[in-house]
C-alpha cells in the first residue's frame, strides 16, 4: 500500500512539473510576438521545402490547398486574437482559429497533404491550439495539445516547434543516450582530428563538426556520422514516447 501511494505521489509530482514547465513555455511564446513570427516563417519555409521535394509536375489538389489555407488562416486568426483588446472580438477570433486549426490537427498522420507529411501539419496545429487554449485560461487543454504535438511528430517537435521545451522536459532523463552519443562522436573526432585524444566525452563537440571537418572526412566516416545522428535522434524520440505514455493528466 505504501509503495502504491508513493508511486501515485511521484506521478502527481511529475504531472505538476509538466504542467508548470509547459505553461511557462506557452506564456513566454504568447508574450514574444517577434519570436512567434520568426517561428512561423521558419515552419513555412520547412513546409515549402517539403512541398518542393516531392518533385510533382501535377497541380496541387484543391482539397489539399484548402487544408494548408486553413492552417494559415487559423494562425492568422489566432494572432488577431492575441493582438486585440476587445474581448468580444478576441473570443470570436479564437473560435474561428480553433475551427481552422482543428482541420490540420485531425489529419491522418500516415498520409501527406500537397506533398507535406500530415504529422508535421498536425503537430504545428497542436502547438497553436495550445496557445489558443491558454488564451481561454484552459491550462489543462493547453498542456494536452503540447503533449499531442510531441506524440504526433517527435522529430520536428524536438528541432522545430519546441526545442527548448524538449530540452527542459526530456533531456534530463536521457543521460544514458546522451552519454553513448557523446562517446561515439568522440571516437569519430579521434579518427578525423589529429591529437584529439585529450578531448573529454563531455566536451562540446559541435565546434569540431563544422563544414570543413565534414568535407575532410572519408565517405565511410561521413556515412558513419549520418547513421550515428539518425540513431541518436530515433533513440531520443523513442525514449520521449515511452515517457509520455506513462503520463496521465488527471
Amino acid at each position: 500500500m505504501a509503495t502504491n501511494y508513493r508511486f501515485a505521489s511521484d506521478q502527481k509530482d511529475i504531472v505538476r512539473v509538466l504542467i508548470t514547465t509547459v505553461d511557462g513555455f506557452i506564456r513566454d511564446q504568447l508574450i514574444n510576438k517577434e519570436q512567434r513570427a520568426q517561428h512561423r516563417e521558419q515552419c513555412a519555409e520547412r513546409l515549402a521545402a517539403e512541398d518542393g521535394s516531392c518533385g510533382r509536375e501535377t497541380e496541387v489538389r484543391y482539397s489539399d490547398q484548402a487544408v494548408l489555407a486553413n492552417l494559415d488562416w487559423g494562425i492568422e486568426a489566432l494572432e488577431e486574437a492575441i493582438d486585440t483588446s476587445n474581448m468580444e472580438t478576441k473570443l470570436a477570433r479564437l473560435d474561428h482559429a480553433e475551427k481552422m486549426l482543428q482541420v490540420c490537427a485531425m489529419l491522418n498522420s500516415d498520409q501527406k497533404t500537397a506533398g507535406v507529411p500530415n504529422f508535421y501539419l498536425s503537430a504545428w496545429a497542436h502547438l497553436n491550439l495550445s496557445y489558443l487554449s491558454k488564451l481561454r485560461n484552459n491550462v489543462q487543454n493547453s498542456v494536452l495539445h503540447v503533449i499531442e504535438m510531441f506524440i504526433v511528430d517527435p522529430f520536428f517537435s524536438r528541432i522545430d516547434f519546441a526545442p527548448e521545451l524538449w530540452k527542459q522536459l526530456f533531456l534530463p532523463h536521457m543521460n544514458s543516450i546522451v552519454g553513448w552519443y557523446s562517446e561515439q562522436r568522440h571516437r569519430l573526432v579521434m579518427e578525423v582530428i589529429p591529437d584529439s585524444t585529450d578531448l573529454s566525452f563531455t566536451a562540446d563537440l559541435d565546434q569540431f563538426f563544422n563544414e570543413s571537418l565534414i568535407y575532410s572526412m572519408r565517405p565511410d566516416q561521413v556515412e558513419k556520422l549520418q547513421k550515428l545522428e539518425q540513431l541518436y535522434g530515433e533513440s531520443l524520440d523513442e525514449k520521449r514516447g515511452f515517457m509520455l505514455s506513462t503520463l496521465r493528466i488527471a
